[in-house]
């Protein structure tokens, strides 16, 4: 059986009053960004806080490492286009010399952090 398959790697997601748990990550090639775990919903505020303090500092470490053309890619989860996010990742975008990718809807099988 695969590891991806093992059932202690398998967790369910439920709605409407369940519990569910969201995770965030990053990579670049062969090196990896931190991961942040979410209990609850996450809103604008939360992502962005995620992107402050999980992505900003990796981006920053890429630049040191002298890597370069760097472009972030989220899907379309409704808490990575709100006005005020897609507004905060423009900013930072600019300020840490990075771009993004824009992602079409209804193509969540391109996201590779789904491989990793």
């Amino acid at each position: 059986m695969r590891e991806k398959y093992d059932p202690k790697n398998v967790h369910s997601k439920t709605r409407n009053g369940g519990i569910s748990e969201m995770i965030w990550g990053c990579f670049c090639n062969d090196k990896l960004g931190s991961i942040a775990f979410f209990d609850g919903i996450v809103n604008s505020d939360v992502y962005i806080s995620v992107l402050q303090d999980e992505l900003l500092p990796f981006i920053d470490a890429l630049h040191t490492d002298d890597i370069s053309g760097i472009v972030f890619q989220q899907d379309n989860a409704q808490p990575h286009t709100f006005k005020k996010t897609k507004e905060f990742l423009t900013n930072l975008a600019m300020q840490h010399d990075f771009s993004t990718m824009e992602w079409r809807v209804n193509t969540s099988n391109m996201n590779s952090i789904e491989e990793l």
